[in-house]
């Protein structure tokens, strides 16, 4: 039963990071999303030095560095709160 709860508890908090990640991705997918493109239609010199590949990556890099970082504080969060 104490390893069911653990699994249980564990489960939780990946669950509790997953979203926590999820959601600050979101954020950062649509402000970086925004943002590339307000630049890239004001700025022709930004729009002729970009391509696709580097439009893409400016939109996409911020919302895995996010998704990522908010995943773990989530993570050492519940950790730290199973532990107390």
């Amino acid at each position: 039963a104490g390893a069911a709860s653990s699994a249980a508890r564990r489960d939780a908090c990946v669950r509790e990071a997953h979203t926590a990640g999820a959601t600050a991705a979101a954020t950062a997918l649509v402000v970086a999303g925004v943002a590339v493109a307000v630049a890239t239609r004001f700025a022709p010199t930004l729009h002729a030095a970009l391509s696709a590949s580097s439009a893409t990556a400016l939109v996409v890099t911020p919302a895995f560095g996010a998704y990522f970082l908010n995943s773990h504080l989530a993570l050492s969060e519940c950790a730290r709160r199973r532990r107390s």
